[in-house]
């Protein structure tokens, strides 16, 4: 189910995360959606290959933003305490949509941490010294048990919910961070052999690529 009044505006954030761990084995689980929904996300909006560092392997994108020009924004400011008559004269000759914008480059990161899912926070502690980054900068993608299947929300800071990548981020970073759930069910028992069991990813990309469609804004 995707949530349309839902939307994430990249401009907002320097750094998406995606939870998950490194090797083969793990890479068709479902605890290791975060890092399947930063793989769509580079394919999507072409970022650069990721490349390996330290403690996470990163991707990088630019992004044009267009902004109306700041002198004329004050103009218009200005016109708006003038008399009805000539705000009237304004509002019909001008287009207030073809304001000069002026265009900003805004770079934004997709991390994968490769401290493994339970020293998460430690890579992203690590990122966000090297990048003077602030917590609510982060975007952080994982997998939720408390979430439909193939449901995805968004959450602004709060809890972790047990979700042991998140406790770790938590820990090393705060809360004031912003979520990107990505749900998995719950199966009831045996929730680790669950998320650590390999499936079959053409329904999650399908359903994260739609989801991405619908939520996620450039500008």
């Amino acid at each position: 189910m995707l949530k349309l009044n839902e939307i994430i505006n990249l401009k907002d954030y320097k750094c998406l995360v995606g939870l998950g761990n490194i090797g083969k084995e793990y890479a068709s689980t479902r605890h290791n959606l975060g890092f399947v929904f930063l793989d769509v996300m580079k394919e999507k909006f072409y970022s650069s290959d990721f490349k390996s560092n330290r403690n996470y392997s990163i991707s990088s994108l630019e992004i044009t933003i267009n902004e109306v020009h700041e002198n004329i924004a004050q103009e218009k400011n200005s016109i708006s305490s003038e008399p009805k008559s000539i705000k009237n004269n304004f509002t019909k000759n001008s287009d207030q949509n073809n304001f000069p914008k002026v265009q900003k480059k805004h770079h934004i990161d997709f991390i994968k941490p490769s401290t493994y899912m339970n020293s998460s926070g430690l890579a992203v502690l690590s990122y966000m010294k090297n990048k003077n980054v602030k917590p609510e900068e982060v975007l952080v993608v994982h997998d939720d048990l408390e979430t439909d299947e193939y449901e995805i929300k968004i959450k602004h800071g709060g809890g972790t919910a047990g979700h042991k990548g998140l406790k770790s981020i938590t820990s090393a970073i705060g809360s004031e961070y912003s979520r990107v759930k990505v749900g998995i069910g719950h199966p009831g028992h045996g929730v680790a052999e669950f998320v650590l069991k390999a499936i079959k990813m053409d329904k999650w990309n399908i359903a994260i690529e739609r989801w991405i469609d619908s939520n996620i804004k450039l500008d």
